[in-house]
């Protein structure tokens, strides 16, 4: 869990509303993501399993940032990254792709993209809280 100052949870106060979507084909990633959002009282979390479900929840719900696995069956994250990049910019929607496979080139892809931000699998609560709450921080 990552240490509150008095400043971050007037912060985690503004944010705590915002609508998270996560996308990972693994039940066990998602189960953890989730935990670890409500470690910081994010309870708004929807999840799925691949990117084309998640293009019909967008259709059904707004969302204020999106967690996506790279690798995933259907649809994958980088998929759903240039599909949704046509209807919302990196501001009005912040996206954070998880991937077990690294590599500078796929790196450079996925921000050229769209992507926010990034985190290697496995990843350690603490950095993807920070990570979380400085992409909505930026929008609170």
């Amino acid at each position: 869990m990552v240490h509150k100052s008095i400043s971050e949870k007037q912060l985690l106060d503004k944010i705590r509303d915002k609508q998270i979507l996560v996308i990972d084909d693994a039940g066990s990633s998602r189960d953890l993501i989730r935990s670890v959002l409500s470690e910081l009282e994010l309870m708004n979390v929807s999840v799925t399993h691949n990117g084309l479900d998640a293009l019909d929840l967008f259709k059904e719900q707004k969302f204020d940032l999106v967690i996506t696995d790279w690798d995933m069956p259907v649809m994958s994250g980088i998929e759903f990254v240039i599909k949704i990049r046509s209807q919302f910019d990196k501001q009005a929607l912040p996206i954070i792709m998880l991937t077990a496979n690294i590599q500078a080139d796929m790196v450079k892809m996925a921000i050229a993209e769209g992507v926010n931000d990034f985190l290697a699998k496995p990843f350690q609560p603490a950095n993807l809280q920070l990570k979380v709450i400085k992409l909505l921080g930026s929008r609170a």
